[in-house]
This record gives structure tokens, C-alpha cells and sequence, in this order.
């Protein structure tokens, strides 16, 4: 097994298969670390839900044909 061993990368918006691979998440807004945790952790973070909802300020400070920073699995 290579868990504990090594980290892999995944920039995905499909959930239920980030839920399958990853046992941290960490959320990115403009490079920056928005949230990080356990999946069901971070889809409950207000900061996280204000964001992707377009409601925070890194949607914001965006043009309207940026895109957003994908949710960023770590698994572990």
C-alpha cells in the first residue's frame, strides 16, 4: 500500500469521486489554502460554500470569464 507513503494532486470538481480517493481536501481561492479537511469538512465551511456560490470575495475580485481554483485533493 502506497498510503501514509506518498501525496497525489488532483484538481477535480466531481465530489463524489474526490470522496473515493482522498482522505484530506484542500480548497484553493486565488492560490491561496481557503479550507482544509476531511471532504464533508470542507463542503461545510461557510467561507468555502460563500465562494463557489459566488457570494465571497475571491469570486469578486474575478472577471467574469475567470473560472474558480478546484477544490485540491491530498491523499494521504
Amino acid at each position: 500500500s502506497l498510503k501514509g507513503q506518498h501525496s497525489l494532486m488532483v484538481v477535480e470538481h466531481d465530489m463524489s469521486f474526490i470522496k473515493t480517493i482522498s482522505d484530506i481536501v484542500t480548497v484553493l481561492c486565488d492560490g491561496s489554502v481557503l479550507a482544509q479537511g476531511t471532504l464533508d469538512e470542507v463542503q461545510a465551511d461557510v467561507r468555502v460554500i460563500e465562494v463557489y456560490l459566488g457570494r465571497g470575495a475571491c469570486f469578486q475580485s474575478r472577471t467574469s470569464t475567470s473560472t474558480m481554483a478546484a477544490p485540491t485533493s491530498f491523499a494521504t
